[in-house]
């Protein structure tokens, strides 16, 4: 953190890169909203984060668990990202959050008995061979 020395910021404060030299006012980046509630994870306010679904997401390569991690270079500076430790591929988070959203089906996995599975709808059931 450094005090501008200049005529209209005269001592204001702001926050400067040490490889690059971009700056931002101090003022301005404690203007950042913090998130009010949800998970601290990814930001979604539909659960907390030792609920969040994307700490246990799996690589769609190696079905591995991707780690969830924030990015710190300028351009995507604090953007969250999903990278498979394994084959290294990643993920934007909002990339993912979208598609999960978009997504209309759903995989469904169920043990029972055929004759209890039959039962239970109003309509005949029949099997056949």
């Amino acid at each position: 953190m450094t005090t501008s020395q200049s005529g209209g910021n005269f001592g204001r404060k702001f926050l400067q890169c040490l490889t690059c030299s971009s700056f931002q006012w101090l003022d301005e980046a404690m203007l950042v909203p913090a998130p009010i509630a949800g998970c601290f994870s990814c930001g979604e306010t539909s659960h907390w984060k030792s609920n969040c679904p994307w700490l246990q997401s799996k690589c769609k390569i190696c079905d591995v668990t991707r780690s969830l991690k924030v990015s710190g270079k300028q351009q995507t500076y604090g953007w969250k990202f999903l990278k498979c430790p394994k084959c290294s591929r990643f993920q934007w988070l909002y990339e993912a959050i979208k598609t999960a959203q978009a997504s209309t089906s759903a995989e469904v996995t169920l043990t029972m008995k055929l004759a209890d599975f039959c039962n239970s709808f109003e309509a005949k059931c029949t099997m056949k061979k």
